[in-house]
């Protein structure tokens, strides 16, 4: 056996580190993250939340009251988008824990990242036409073992309860 068989591909790495990344979230409905990498290296991590400087979501699901979502934060890929310049990006591929919304995938494709991986599905599915006009792929990442990795991740924040 070699060292390689033994060792995660870059494409669960990368995903295991947006999962990293979602345990920063403040919203408490769903945890998303994302991480834009580029020739092999991390260019910005980000997770969804409010808006800097906002109070966190109050709990409940307040925010999800028409069903419509959450109106009042800022989402992973967008985070991530804004933590990086448009020169870097371009090329680049996003990681994130679930589909992106409609919008986000505009942001994504007006930054010149055209590949996307994804482990969940967002509860509104992806236009493949959309993808396909807009010249992206899309490709799912499962982690085995998610749910351990997940209740470790989350876990923690929750005892933490640091902002």
């Amino acid at each position: 056996m070699t060292d390689d068989q033994n060792r995660s591909s870059w494409d669960h790495y990368w995903m295991i580190l947006a999962y990293a990344a979602s345990a920063r979230a403040s919203c408490e409905r769903k945890r998303v993250g994302a991480v834009i990498v580029k020739d092999g290296r991390i260019i910005s991590t980000g997770y969804n939340g409010q808006v800097a400087g906002q109070p966190h979501c109050p709990g409940q699901h307040v925010c999800n009251k028409d069903g419509r979502g959450c109106q009042n934060t800022i989402h992973a890929e967008v985070n991530a988008l804004f933590q990086s310049s448009i020169q870097e990006m371009r090329g680049a591929s996003i990681y994130i824990t679930m589909t992106p919304c409609d919008k986000c995938l505009d942001y994504i494709a007006n930054c010149g990242i055209k590949t996307i991986y994804y482990n969940e599905e967002y509860r509104i599915p992806t236009s493949k036409e959309k993808l396909d006009s807009l010249g992206m792929t899309m490709t799912e990442v499962k982690i085995d073992g998610l749910e351990t990795l997940l209740h470790h991740l989350y876990k923690s924040k929750d005892q933490n309860n640091d902002s």
